[in-house]
């Protein structure tokens, strides 16, 4: 079990009697989400994505530009940007090494900050402050933005 916290830090549980088991320091980012991606967990805070190997409890990559939310599917990791809030990112994460995972393009609809991403039906829906949900046919340069809007 793992848990992130405004504290910068995120902690390994061990789920037969929930004792803390490791703390990996995410130095300077409070951890907003959180992703289990084979042996490594991604914090993923409001600068950076930090990758840590579980079993070494390894700092091991930063994502400089990368933030919250994050998503994990079929070996493309999504992440909204940190300089230009409103654009998503889609890193080709197929790769056992995350030294090897590099960027495949970057996703511009929304008019304001990206605050949600979930996986629906082969697409991707990302929600925005803008009161926008947006879906796209992934991998794809261009999405449909659906009129659908919250109210105040």
């Amino acid at each position: 079990v793992v848990t992130g916290s405004l504290d910068m830090t995120a902690k390994l549980w061990d789920p037969m009697n929930l004792d803390c088991i490791a703390t990996l320091d995410c130095v300077g980012d409070s951890v907003m989400a959180l992703e289990a991606v084979g042996s490594w967990v991604l914090c993923a805070g409001t600068n950076s994505i930090k990758i840590w190997e579980l079993a070494s409890r390894r700092l091991y990559r930063i994502l400089d530009g990368c933030r919250f939310p994050i998503l994990w599917q079929d070996g493309l990791l999504y992440c909204a940007t940190y300089d230009i809030p409103q654009n998503i990112q889609v890193w080709d994460a197929s790769s056992a090494d995350p030294q090897e995972w590099s960027v495949l393009e970057i996703l511009k609809n929304h008019q304001a900050e990206v605050t949600a991403l979930c996986w629906f039906q082969q697409s991707l829906l990302s929600a925005s402050v803008d009161r926008t949900i947006a879906l796209w046919q992934a991998p794809r340069k261009t999405g449909v933005v659906l009129d659908k809007r919250h109210d105040e």
